[in-house]
């Protein structure tokens, strides 16, 4: 994740006011997310 879209990601989620485990669960989440799409277009690129 970038360091702008985290940022982003930060404030949509502070906005809608959940804890900050919550922020920080889907933060996570958004990054791992973004790590398997990166993956999936390197093996589309092998096939």
């Amino acid at each position: 994740m970038t360091r702008s879209g985290a940022c982003q990601f930060a404030a949509a989620a502070l906005c809608s006011s959940p804890t900050f485990e919550e922020i920080l669960m889907r933060a996570e989440i958004a990054s791992l997310s973004e790590e398997i799409a990166d993956k999936v277009s390197l093996l589309r690129r092998r096939l």
